[in-house]
């Protein structure tokens, strides 16, 4: 029977032992399976050629460095299958529960499937999971505000081959590319399945390729830098394809939630002594991308309906914002000027 799922891996120098989680959850014939060993060195290589071996349903192609956004690119050049996900190599997939969604999918007749995430945390010992939804199928035209609450993330979702063009979009980005095109994906799709089975599992990591906290940590202005060139990437390829302008509300939300969260991260660093300023910082910036966000329908409505994290994260930010009488101050710099303002004035206690 030919199969309908294409399980995308890119791999570059993941350890065995994670690799040996990987295989154990994904190791089912009713699956394709690419993996694209991105210049790997040999115990990775060694690892994947064993895992390959006699095996119909897995394929492995070896490629030089050429990064995971490239290498799930290359991987969709090769695609058989007219449904695909993708896998980070040091996750573990739920790929019976995958199999549910897509049935679901062709129920449902959407070009996206989206399921729950477990995610866990560093030094967090238990699994936080994703939002519950309590509806099925998702009309992003009818109901828009759910567009702001579906994970960015890459992994939680099956898509279908008609979705490629914007999947393949070009990006240096290891941390942010599935912002980049997973909404304007969901957009051009305009529905969603959902289900409530948990459909991966991750571990973020300080040494993760893919989930690398690097990028997140607020003692440099690259903590926003990352995810506003991530951002204005996502609105060129919306606009390209004719889709940012009645969606432009939902888009701006997401980019206001994803600075708060930074934010919040910011005031629980313990390496970071003028808190204060730098939240006030915070608030210009948002203001330098996103002109009068204050006035944005789901800001106003505090993110009611958003994933528990951002929800917090806003919560908090604000509490701290009004708490200590912090006004936004912006007066017309551009982003690039705060950001520097950023790395000048942030004030680490180990200085």
């Amino acid at each position: 029977m030919a199969k309908e799922l294409t399980l995308i891996i890119p791999v570059y120098n993941t350890p065995t032992n994670l690799l040996g989680r990987l295989f154990k959850s994904i190791d089912n014939d009713k699956v394709d399976i690419l993996i694209i060993n991105d210049g790997s060195n040999k115990e990775t290589t060694d690892c994947l050629e064993n895992f390959a071996k006699g095996k119909n349903h897995v394929k492995l192609v070896n490629q030089e460095n050429q990064g995971a956004a490239m290498a799930r690119k290359n991987a969709l050049n090769l695609l058989t299958t007219k449904y695909f996900t993708f896998v980070d190599s040091d996750d573990v997939s739920y790929v019976d529960n995958l199999l549910k969604l897509l049935a679901l999918m062709k129920i449902n007749e959407t070009k996206i499937g989206n399921g729950r995430i477990k995610c866990y945390l560093p030094s967090i010992p238990i699994g936080l999971n994703s939002k519950k939804w309590n509806l099925e199928r998702i009309d992003f035209m009818k109901d828009k505000a759910l567009l702001g609450n579906v994970t960015c993330s890459f992994v939680d979702k099956i898509y279908h081959e008609d979705l490629i063009p914007i999947i393949q979009t070009p990006s240096t980005h290891t941390q942010y590319h599935d912002m980049e095109v997973v909404y304007p994906a969901l957009v051009k799709a305009g529905s969603m399945t959902h289900t409530n089975d948990i459909v991966y599992e991750y571990r973020m990591r300080n040494n993760s390729s893919s989930h690398s906290l690097s990028e997140l940590d607020p003692v440099s202005s690259t903590c926003i830098s990352k995810i506003f060139e991530a951002y204005n990437l996502m609105v060129d390829i919306m606009r390209e394809n004719d889709i940012y302008t009645d969606y432009k509300n939902e888009m701006d939300s997401i980019m206001v939630k994803l600075i708060y969260q930074r934010m919040r991260r910011m005031l629980m660093s313990n390496d970071i002594k003028n808190k204060q300023e730098m939240a006030a910082l915070y608030l210009k910036i948002i203001e330098s991308i996103i002109p009068n966000y204050t006035n944005n329908i789901y800001y106003k409505d505090d993110f009611r309906d958003s994933e528990i994290n951002d929800r917090i994260s806003f919560i908090l930010c604000s509490q701290f914002i009004r708490r200590n009488g912090i006004t936004n101050t912006y007066n017309g710099e551009t982003t690039a000027e705060l950001l520097k303002q950023y790395d000048e004035n942030i004030i680490l206690k180990n200085r």
